[in-house]
């Protein structure tokens, strides 16, 4: 119903579409749509609007809209038009191929520069956790396809974490990409040794880091 609204539901859904009003409270359209095509170029999204005139149409697919509706008058051709769309989409066999990644860092600045990071991998999903107790609860909620795990967090450390998931049946094969601040051998190589699949430094290079987590993936069955 609104600008706020509609961007915390963006980041938390992921849509493939979205149709989009030009009047809103708090940020008008097309200001929002400039938005949502930062955070995921690939979106299509259809303007929705009792505002059709030329200048507000030409605006909007400058900035990048993919199709512009009256709501007077073109109500039946944006059904139309979803309906096609969906069957392009193949919705269900996208969901069953997507993958979904839980990242486990104390900061949350790091969690959304991982996420930032690992975006460009199509057909990922994200889910957080700001220590090592709630990853073990969202473990327990939903399966994930890799975790991006930290070593220094409060209550439970990374390598109580790693032990945790690789003693676990249900998750021992889920692939666990340590990333952390600490650089020491020592550390490195018990991390190795307790089932890390990989041990990556802070600060990190995310065109690298997509690269290899998107290995990964690519060898993981998805539900």
């Amino acid at each position: 119903s609104n600008g706020a609204d509609a961007l915390q539901q963006f980041n938390k859904q992921r849509p493939d579409l979205v149709i989009l009003d030009i009047s809103l409270p708090s940020k008008n359209g097309i200001e929002l749509l400039k938005e949502l095509l930062e955070l995921k170029p690939d979106v299509l999204i259809y303007m929705f609007t009792n505002y059709p005139y030329p200048h507000f149409k030409s605006a909007c697919l400058k900035s990048g809209a993919k199709e512009f509706f009256d709501k007077s008058s073109d109500f039946e051709a944006l059904i139309a038009k979803i309906e096609n769309q969906a069957k392009q989409f193949k919705i269900s066999n996208n969901i069953k191929n997507m993958s979904r990644i839980l990242v486990v860092d104390d900061s949350s600045s790091m969690r959304k520069m991982v996420i930032a990071s690992l975006r460009i991998i199509p057909g990922t999903s994200f889910s957080e956790a700001s220590n090592g107790l709630e990853a073990i609860e969202k473990l327990s909620l939903q399966h994930f396809d890799a975790i991006m795990l930290d070593m220094n967090m409060p209550d439970m450390n990374g390598m109580e974490v790693l032990h945790f998931i690789r003693n676990q049946y249900l998750y021992r094969q889920i692939p666990v990409i340590v990333l952390t601040t600490r650089s020491d051998e020592q550390l490195k190589t018990s991390a190795t040794e307790a089932g890390a699949t990989l041990y990556l430094n802070k600060p990190f290079d995310p065109r690298i880091l997509a690269q290899k987590v998107s290995t990964i993936l690519k060898d993981q069955p998805h539900d």
